[in-house]
């Protein structure tokens, strides 16, 4: 080795291939599932953007949704009208526009259905490409579900059709300047 020549730790001939670190391509499948859900936060950011569009009364109008499916509760049983999929929908459409995170156990406790029913419902949905799933960052422990982008958009065109269709009923049933039946 001549004296302007200098080796540095790590340093390898010409033309020899340094072998991959240990774990190398493990780290980048791990990188990427987090890139890949960092990308699906952001979309779901846009399309709950998008939900609100400033309008308190979307929220409103799908807490309503929720709390009127839940008073069917009080006068039959609860079985009867079990539709676990829809208030999972219902619940992360509201969860979205808030940006609240839902972990699994919050939709196991609001859906009136056994755990297991709600986690085999949560798959399904997955496998339609509604939800998301993903871990807590800061609780490992717990998993996250939100709905897909291209789901929070179609629930937020239908409670706006809903809120459009209350609109028209109610004012088929009042005349102007009415508020109730007894005006």
């Amino acid at each position: 080795m001549r004296a302007t020549e200098r080796t540095l730790p790590g340093d390898q001939p010409a033309g020899a291939r340094r072998p991959a670190p240990a774990g190398s391509e493990q780290e980048l499948r791990v990188a990427l599932r987090g890139l890949r859900r960092i990308l699906d936060t952001i979309e779901l950011d846009e399309s709950a953007a998008r939900s609100a569009r400033g309008d308190p009364e979307l929220l409103a109008f799908s807490r309503r949704m929720i709390a009127e499916r839940a008073r069917r509760y009080h006068f039959f049983d609860g079985h009867l009208f079990a539709d676990p999929a829809w208030d999972i929908m219902l619940d992360l459409f509201v969860a979205g526009i808030e940006r609240r995170e839902v972990p699994v156990t919050n939709l196991c406790f609001t859906s009136n259905v056994p755990d297991t029913t709600v986690l085999r419902w949560i798959k399904t949905l997955g496998a339609e490409g509604l939800v998301v799933r993903h871990k807590d960052s800061v609780d490992k422990r717990r998993v996250l579900v939100q709905l897909a982008p291209p789901a929070a958009e179609a629930m937020r065109r239908y409670v706006e059709e809903q809120m459009a269709a209350a609109e028209r009923m109610h004012a088929a049933i009042f005349r102007p300047g009415e508020t109730s039946l007894n005006a």
